[in-house]
């Protein structure tokens, strides 16, 4: 395969649909457990392509020698909010996310925060802008 002839930004932006897809289904609720075992084969299939695509472009850049740029975008958010960006405005943060968090209370106030989650479906909102959706929205 030569991979200089791959169009890296359709790519990306295909694998960034398989994130989100991934992400959606992770978080529905399912009342049925044979519904609950579809989405989970859904949600592993998904997990495979994703990964799939990020050995092509590891080999891309490792291997074949192509600009990391080229294969993987403009360097972003890498740690909490990687692969998120603003939709309106192209910032990448910070932004306000609706979390689920594990505090250790006390009568006085909170003592320690542990664990901050978000899915797909949380709130979010870029103070650079004022723009509002689910945090899919937001991922790339």
């Amino acid at each position: 395969m030569n991979l200089k002839k791959i169009d890296w930004k359709e790519l990306r932006q295909q694998k960034s649909l398989l994130v989100s897809m991934a992400a959606k289904l992770r978080d529905e609720d399912s009342e049925r457990v044979k519904s609950a075992r579809k989405n989970e084969e859904e949600v592993d299939a998904l997990d495979g392509l994703i990964n799939f695509i990020d050995s092509i472009q590891d080999d891309a850049v490792d291997k074949s020698g192509l600009a990391e740029k080229t294969v993987f975008g403009e360097v972003e958010n890498e740690n909490c909010l990687a692969g998120m960006r603003c939709p309106e405005c192209g910032g990448l943060g910070p932004f306000e996310i609706e979390t689920a968090t594990t505090v250790t209370m006390a009568d006085t106030g909170s003592l320690a925060t542990h664990d901050i989650e978000f899915g797909a479906f949380a709130h979010i909102s870029c103070p650079r802008c004022g723009h509002e959706g689910k945090v899919w929205q937001f991922v790339r």
